[in-house]
């Protein structure tokens, strides 16, 4: 894939390449590298794994987790009214930079009403589950003032790599538009990196 896919109004991909057709308002989130200014898994910061398949695998492509990461209130953005999150995914290639751009946008609608909504006292979560190709599942639940359990769950191909198995390291990082808020996982040391599957932790 040769750089970050946008999303258009209706939550598709947009495969055009002209915004201005398919994709009024999109923005991409994803730059052609890693920032430098996230909070990063591991140690203080809680555990993190990521497992990704082939965009034909049945079931989900794309299962991100971490356990306790550091998110201040000013980080986190309220994504009913307020901010786009994108899951930017990177691995240790010198082109094509993100793999891809996962986005669950600010006030999106899903069939069964709002995908974003309210979880818990202080946290949100996206949910579209009918969807084929895309977000299924974003969960940022706070479990106390300065942390957040963080889950995103991905179905398709434009949720997974365009090959595989992928170079080392593989960089996750969650990002929204509205704040300076970023959450990395790097996972230099897979258990698993096949044509099938990538499977890999940081503690």
């Amino acid at each position: 894939m040769a750089g970050p896919r946008e999303l258009c109004d209706d939550g598709t991909p947009d495969d055009t390449g002209d915004s201005t057709d398919r994709c009024f308002g999109c923005t991409e989130l994803c730059g052609p590298r890693p920032r430098t200014d996230c909070h990063v898994a591991g140690g203080e910061e809680g555990k993190a794994s990521l497992v990704l398949r082939p965009g034909g695998a049945r079931g989900p492509t794309l299962d991100f987790r971490w356990q306790s990461a550091l998110a201040t209130a000013e980080e986190l953005a309220d994504p009913l009214t307020r901010a786009s999150y994108a899951l930017c995914v990177y691995d240790g290639g010198s082109a094509g930079q993100p793999l891809f751009e996962a986005q669950a946008r600010v006030g999106q609608s899903c069939t069964t009403g709002a995908c974003w909504k309210r979880f818990g006292r202080h946290g949100f979560r996206y949910s579209d589950r009918s969807t084929k190709n895309g977000l299924t599942q974003v969960q940022l639940a706070r479990k106390s003032s300065d942390r957040m359990r963080i889950r995103v769950v991905g179905k398709g191909a434009t949720t997974a790599p365009a090959s595989m198995p992928l170079m080392k390291p593989v960089t996750v990082q969650l990002v929204n538009s509205a704040t300076a808020g970023c959450w990395q996982a790097s996972f230099p040391a897979p258990t698993t990196n096949e044509p099938t599957a990538f499977r890999a932790a940081v503690r």
